[in-house]
């Protein structure tokens, strides 16, 4: 009885912590996502410390997918958290990366191309031709450098 007691203790402390993570994460992610929808001065490409690329694909004939390539760091970027969103309705959540998954780097000298780059992939939905899409991406990028300071990155396509 007494062993079936502390079991049932443990189970609880365990189920308490992992809801608690998810409740962290999806904090996060709400705030990130609303810091920048609202935000409206964004960092230029020449003071971006890595490139950022974007790519549109149909998908079929109601969605195109976009998606955003980090890589090319011009200093360290250690624990990357990053959100992309766009000026099109959705019920799907932004892609994202450091949030609800393992952070990660983008480091100057990698020889692996593979790790030292990050893709975040989203879609829309819309009929509307890709070079008539009014489609604007916002992406907020946070990272500690060598000496452990977090930096921020507010980048928009124009």
């Amino acid at each position: 009885m007494r062993r079936t007691f502390f079991l049932i203790i443990i189970l609880l402390f365990l189920l308490t912590g992992c809801k608690n993570k998810e409740e962290d994460e999806k904090s996060e992610y709400l705030t990130m996502k609303s810091d920048l929808l609202a935000h409206e001065k964004f960092n230029n490409a020449s003071d971006v410390v890595c490139d950022i690329t974007f790519s549109l694909d149909r998908l079929d004939e109601e969605r195109v997918a976009y998606s955003v390539v980090l890589n090319n760091p011009k200093e360290n970027m250690n624990d990357i958290k990053a959100i992309v969103v766009h000026n099109y309705y959705t019920e799907e959540v932004f892609p994202t990366v450091g949030l609800f998954n393992k952070s990660v780097d983008l480091l100057v000298n990698s020889q692996d191309s593979k790790d030292n780059s990050v893709k975040l992939v989203g879609n829309i939905e819309t009929t509307d031709d890709i070079a008539n899409l009014d489609l604007e991406l916002k992406i907020l990028i946070e990272y500690k450098n060598d000496s452990g300071e977090v930096k921020d990155i507010y980048y928009k396509t124009t």
